[in-house]
């Protein structure tokens, strides 16, 4: 099917006054049109797709391939980089212990990590997740490389001898030292390290078997998407990026596994109610340094599609889960094609469904 008839096909099915598709197939049929063009635009060599609906997965779609090289198909096990996405763990993860009174979104991060600098006493745990902490960044913004000379620890140590930039928590800033705040804070509450704690509280109890992050060995590593760049050169995640903040990316994971997290989470079997709906609220905040962020909870961002409220993240421009609580929807994109607009088809996939 040529490009033209792709963009038509879509047009078509979404005019007024044309039925809109209603099936599986009718749908599925779109959504293989939507997420094709997308490739033919950007140049995305695989992608998989999920979508859940009422509690159950009503599609698992795969184009393409996993590996250029190879020529190795997506499918439903192939595991792709979440990167930025791994966020919605993280919130996950913060809210089950606030749900269990071992801490609260309200202290100060100085409770549990008291060698912090007296400067960030008023930093809480809220602020730190929710990017309106005002702290300093553990990534120099002239160079775009870690502090202190390359390493986590280096930059930990670097970071702290900075002032807060912005001491009124009204700017949303994108800051990736509240979450390694946080991942040290998981570890010393729960007395586990990030990952193993992800892995007991979160991906076990949610039937998560393929998702790891990087420096774990991966449950099959012929079932890895090969990630490309912008100039769709392949790259190694782990060799590209020297380190990572693993609360705040760092993931691997399938289209089936996120929608087995997106069923347990609706479902209550990680969180209850309450906690849930304190995690997709969003915290005030008066300006922004990313216009299309409009609202943002503990480690969700938070807006509205079409007056439908929605809670999402994406990553590293690859990947994206969108959640929409009171449709009781979910829709996952996972591709390996770092760097491109995976925001729009993911959203063209929900209109498919919202009402």
């Amino acid at each position: 099917m040529t490009r033209f008839f792709l963009v038509l096909l879509v047009v078509v099915v979404l005019l007024p006054g044309c039925s809109p598709p209603e099936t599986p197939e009718e749908r599925a049929d779109v959504i293989a049109s939507i997420v094709n063009q997308a490739r033919s635009e950007h140049d995305v060599p695989g992608a998989s797709v999920a979508v859940v609906q009422n509690g159950e997965i009503v599609q698992q779609l795969n184009y393409g391939v996993s590996d250029r090289a190879t020529e190795r198909a997506v499918t439903d096990s192939t595991m792709f980089q979440l990167a930025s996405a791994t966020k919605i763990v993280a919130g996950t993860a913060v809210m089950r212990l606030v749900q269990e009174d071992a801490l609260a979104l309200a202290d100060s991060v100085h409770t549990y990590l008291p060698s912090l600098p007296d400067a960030w006493r008023g930093v809480t745990i809220r602020q730190a997740m929710s990017h309106t902490s005002g702290l300093p960044s553990l990534v120099d913004p002239q160079t775009g490389d870690l502090r202190g000379g390359g390493t986590i620890d280096a930059a930990w140590k670097a970071v702290q001898q900075k002032p807060l930039r912005d001491t009124s928590t009204t700017t949303w800033r994108y800051n990736q030292t509240g979450f390694e705040i946080v991942r040290r804070i998981i570890e010393r509450v729960s007395g586990q390290s990030w990952e193993a704690f992800a892995q007991e509280r979160i991906f076990a109890p949610a039937g998560m078997e393929s998702t790891f992050f990087v420096g774990q060995p991966a449950p099959d590593s012929s079932r890895l998407a090969t990630p490309y760049r912008e100039d769709y050169a392949a790259f190694d995640f782990a060799e590209a990026y020297e380190y990572y903040i693993p609360t705040a990316a760092g993931l691997f994971s399938t289209t089936g596994d996120l929608a087995r997290f997106a069923q347990a989470l609706a479902g209550g079997r990680l969180l209850a109610a309450e906690p849930r709906e304190q995690m997709w609220t969003s915290v005030p905040f008066e300006e922004t340094t990313i216009d299309a962020v409009e609202g943002y909870g503990i480690g969700w961002t938070v807006d509205a599609q079409d007056g439908h409220r929605r809670v999402w993240h994406s990553g590293g421009g690859k990947a994206a889960f969108m959640h929409y609580p009171d449709d009781d929807l979910t829709v996952i994109l996972l591709t390996n094609r770092a760097g491109f607009d995976v925001f729009t088809p993911t959203k063209e996939i929900a209109e498919l469904y919202l009402k």
